[in-house]
């Protein structure tokens, strides 16, 4: 599960004008090395200050020949009140600066709610160094079962 937004700009809008603001907004072009129809570009936002991102912003750039420049933004269910509220900010400034209209799980043009206000830095980098070694427990414990090498 996730929370996904794809927000719809105005025809005059170009992909190098999207590109800058995704720039300034932080944002770092990735590559998956998947072929998707009509991605021009992905990228991806993560902030290591005072541990605020769990699982950051995912964002892709879509644009068919005829149509308008499409930006999609995902974060996952762990996300944090950060990845959350950078994710709104990306949605916010796109709108504001080229029109259109966004879509999210929420409505149009309707933005998420974080469910609790910001954790404290030491709750978060907590919360990351348990769910950290709890994800590479799990594949050491997968790498072993699969060796033959732990007990049933």
């Amino acid at each position: 599960m996730s929370y996904t937004s794809t927000s719809v700009l105005q025809r005059s809008t170009t992909v190098a004008q999207v590109r800058e603001i995704i720039g300034l907004l932080g944002y770092k072009q990735a590559s998956d090395g998947l072929k998707v129809p009509n991605r021009v570009a992905g990228y991806f936002w993560y902030d290591e200050t005072d541990y605020r991102s769990w699982s950051g912003v995912e964002l892709d750039i879509y644009k068919t020949p005829k149509g308008p420049v499409k930006v999609t933004t995902r974060s996952t269910v762990s996300r944090s009140y950060w990845d959350l509220t950078h994710q709104n900010r990306t949605l916010k400034l796109l709108r504001d600066l080229f029109g259109g209209h966004f879509e999210t799980d929420a409505g149009r043009n309707r933005y998420w709610r974080p469910d609790e206000p910001p954790p404290p830095p030491i709750s978060s980098g907590c919360y990351l160094a348990r769910w950290r070694f709890h994800n590479n427990f799990g594949r050491a414990k997968v790498y072993l079962m699969n060796r033959k090498l732990e007990g049933p």
